[in-house]
């Protein structure tokens, strides 16, 4: 009898083991596989202001017959708007952040998904059908750097291809020219005169800002982007401070001070985003208007410079000779202002160039540490 009891337990045993088998397997075949989350990187380039962006996605069938051909009225998104919780740049690839958007790649492991967006988010406001930007009012300054995330071939991702990978890094381009100030010293003021604090005042002479921005689609239905519209000019100056206390060094790269971002005769004829500004005549010119100040200090051999002066001079003109993009500041160009500090007075040169990465574009914020940055 106990040797029959022990055989009946044992069956027992053996069948609740393989229900439970069996369970499991029929969970395992019900539960689906585990979903992907969609992550990016993202950058400004050429680099510029930091900004923080609002992102848009599109399916495939939406994005590639709709929204690239015209963006109809039933052009929506399928996700968001997605806020990033950093500026543009701290996503960047080669820094190895990236951004947890929120929503997960399709089940089709091959199914794309495009990403669209534009920045800053406190600068711009969309409209329902997703194809105007409208400027807020208390941006309309000039001091704006408006950043647009174009719909290409390249911001996208899918569960076997993400966004992740560096070819599919969301960069934001730049929808406004910028003028960009940098201070130099004459060198009879090495060792002698040290100088920071600079402030700027550039007149409102025939500057414009944009109202707004709409929807533009290249011929080709390849690229979207969103492009300057309703110009308003600036009525009153623009007033920009040196964006640090330190002092212009005592070299021939000088030191980045302070941009605007504002057009000139509003936006040039035949503008085509995609393409590089038309080559010019090199004979067009720009002339801007401005005041300068800055604080002037005698070089102290071992303290810190002592302030003796801050010379103000009014009405300063400098020609901007254009080689590209007819008589107009021509988007996603910098304009850049030489400022040459004398011991009684400033020179001024004014130059045309790329908006590039790296090169003259980025000079040194902190001079070195040795006696001649004074």
């Amino acid at each position: 009898m106990k040797k029959r009891y022990i055989m009946k337990q044992w069956i027992y045993i053996m069948a609740i083991f393989a229900v439970q088998a069996l369970t499991m397997q029929s969970c395992k075949e019900e539960v689906p596989e585990a979903s992907k989350p969609v992550e990016l990187h993202s950058r400004v380039s050429p680099q510029g202001e930091a900004a923080k962006a609002v992102l848009y996605f599109w399916d495939s069938d939406t994005f590639q017959n709709n929204w690239l051909k015209g963006g109809g009225t039933d052009a929506s998104p399928i996700f968001g708007p997605v806020s990033l919780q950093n500026e543009i740049d701290y996503y960047r690839h080669d820094g190895g952040r990236v951004l947890t958007v929120g929503m997960e790649y399709p089940s089709n492991e091959t199914e794309y998904v495009y990403a669209t967006g534009y920045a800053p988010e406190d600068a711009l406001s969309i409209s329902s059908d997703y194809k105007t930007l409208t400027v807020n009012a208390d941006h309309m300054d000039g001091k704006t750097d408006f950043l647009c995330c174009d719909g290409n071939e390249d911001h996208k991702g899918s569960a076997n291809d993400p966004f992740t990978k560096e070819e599919h890094e969301l960069k934001f381009r730049h929808m406004t020219p910028r003028i960009r100030f940098v201070g130099k010293r004459d060198p009879v003021t090495y060792g002698v005169i040290s100088v920071n604090n600079v402030k700027v005042t550039l007149h409102a002479d025939n500057l414009y800002v944009p109202q707004s921005f709409g929807y533009y689609s290249n011929n080709n239905d390849k690229q979207q982007t969103y492009v300057a519209q309703d110009f308003q000019p600036i009525t009153e100056s623009i007033t920009l401070e040196q964006e640090t206390t330190n002092y212009i060094p005592a070299n021939d790269n000088g030191l980045s001070l302070a941009s605007c971002y504002v057009f000139c005769g509003g936006m040039p004829d035949g503008y085509a985003p995609f393409a590089d500004a038309p080559a010019g005549s090199g004979a067009e010119t720009v002339t801007l208007t401005m005041d300068i100040e800055a604080d002037y200090s005698w070089y102290i051999t071992d303290g810190n410079p002592v302030l003796f002066e801050s010379p103000r001079w009014e009405k300063k003109t400098v020609e901007v000779q254009l080689e590209h993009g007819g008589n107009c500041f021509y988007p996603g160009y910098e304009y850049v202002v030489y400022i040459t500090f004398k011991r009684e007075s400033v020179i001024l040169q004014g130059v045309q160039q790329n908006w590039d990465d790296g090169g003259i574009h980025y000079l040194p914020v902190a001079p070195p540490d040795n006696n001649n940055n004074y």
